[in-house]
């Protein structure tokens, strides 16, 4: 069976070989992509039942490459474009914790269960059957819909890229999604405030509800950025987990690119972070604006006696909240400990984030004006500038002191 080598005996990009299939009667040409941004090779085949054709394609087929480094087509696998999408545009174009998002969602349900289908050749009862999949495996409605939307992002810019000329989620109804609504009550608040009154981490939960801010942007506290005498607190870091990528041009061999000796951040050109310990790593808070804010008198009280207990101890980032050896709290643990903390306090196990509805709830049954509410929490729609600072930090200040929910 005649092939083809690449040139000097050794395969490079653009490269291919030409071998006959007996059992499926081709003669199958496969062209070498290259590494892709996740560390693993690519390659991409053609063929025909007539060598003179095969060949001919296998020519083609170089030429693509040569000439737009292997760009996709409307012809490939949804596996094949998703590949291509996440580590060239979504890794480059998105936040970590969004291309870990987007990532999550297709290799454990769109790549399984639509990658083999070429993108020009899906139809939409596909998605349908995608959804009735994760339903029937208890998944609920708010995955489904993630999972469809990452599926609709990711071929509205392939229409844009490749010759796909449609989009098959356009053509379907969306999952929807009911919106969770968990606060805790005063009452709740309150009780949970008492039980972690002894925890010297126990201010991670006071931060929570009187300033209701993430749990990230509590993490990532630092005390360069508070001000105790004046009870004010700069937030301009949050604390996020991200992901690695190769730094071998996948010559390591580990699958993992955590694993990689050469591994990297997986963060964008340009990304602000500053990296701690592995993983775990400073990024800006959402909407990429620092906040100062008023810090209420108990919150202030429990971070006083914090600086107290932190005095002598190690502490290499100036974290407010640290575990026993100075380390960054990992986001993981610190989500079970929330958990925790609400068992043993007899009260309903509500998410983390949870804790930041609850000071929304709170302000707006105390008469506090949204607009405030708005510039507290730090949501876009507030109109914060740098001439109301002032007047904004006092009204925050004012509203924040009518949260009785002291233990």
């Amino acid at each position: 069976m005649a092939r083809t080598q690449g040139r000097g005996g050794r395969r490079t990009r653009g490269d291919g070989g030409l071998h006959f299939k007996a059992s499926r009667g081709l003669w199958v040409a496969r062209v070498d992509l290259g590494i892709g941004g996740d560390g693993v090779r690519r390659s991409k085949e053609v063929s025909s039942r007539d060598y003179a054709t095969a060949v001919k394609k296998l020519r083609e087929l170089r030429r693509q490459v040569e000439d737009h480094g292997g760009a996709p087509t409307g012809t490939m696998t949804l596996t094949q474009w998703l590949d291509h999408w996440l580590a060239q545009t979504v890794a480059l174009e998105k936040d970590p914790k969004t291309l870990a998002g987007y990532r999550s969602a297709c290799e454990t349900w769109l790549k399984p269960h639509l990658g083999a289908y070429r993108l020009d050749r899906l139809e939409p009862q596909h998605v349908r059957d995608l959804h009735k999949k994760m339903r029937d495996a208890g998944r609920a409605e708010s995955s489904v819909l993630k999972v469809h939307n990452v599926l609709a992002k990711a071929l509205k810019d392939a229409m844009t890229e490749t010759s796909l000329r449609r989009n098959v989620t356009a053509n379907i109804k969306r999952p929807t999604a009911a919106k969770r609504n968990e606060t805790l009550t005063t009452a709740q608040a309150r009780a949970l405030l008492a039980h972690v009154q002894t925890d010297p981490n126990g201010g991670r939960r006071a931060a929570s509800l009187y300033l209701g801010i993430r749990q990230g942007e509590v993490l990532g506290m630092q005390w360069d950025r508070i001000d105790l005498e004046r009870g004010t607190l700069d937030l301009a870091w949050q604390l996020q987990r991200l992901g690695f990528r190769h730094g071998c041009n996948g010559t390591c061999g580990r699958k993992r690119a955590g694993s990689c000796p050469q591994r990297e951040l997986e963060v964008p050109p340009g990304f602000d972070h500053r990296q701690l310990d592995g993983g775990l790593t400073l990024t800006r808070p959402k909407g990429g604006r620092e906040r100062l804010m008023p810090i209420p008198p108990p919150l202030l009280g429990w971070l006083v006696g914090r600086a107290a207990h932190q005095r002598g101890l190690p502490n290499p980032h100036g974290l407010v909240f640290t575990r026993d050896d100075g380390r960054p709290i990992d986001p993981r643990p610190d989500l079970q400990e929330w958990h925790d903390a609400l068992d043993a306090a007899g009260l309903p196990s509500v998410m983390l984030h949870a804790a930041r509805h609850t000071t929304a709830t709170l302000l707006r049954e105390a008469g506090v004006p949204v607009d405030v509410i708005q510039s507290i929490l730090g949501h876009s729609s507030a109109v914060t500038t740098q001439g109301y600072l002032h007047e904004d930090l006092t009204l925050a200040r004012e509203a924040l002191s009518r949260l009785q929910i002291e233990g």
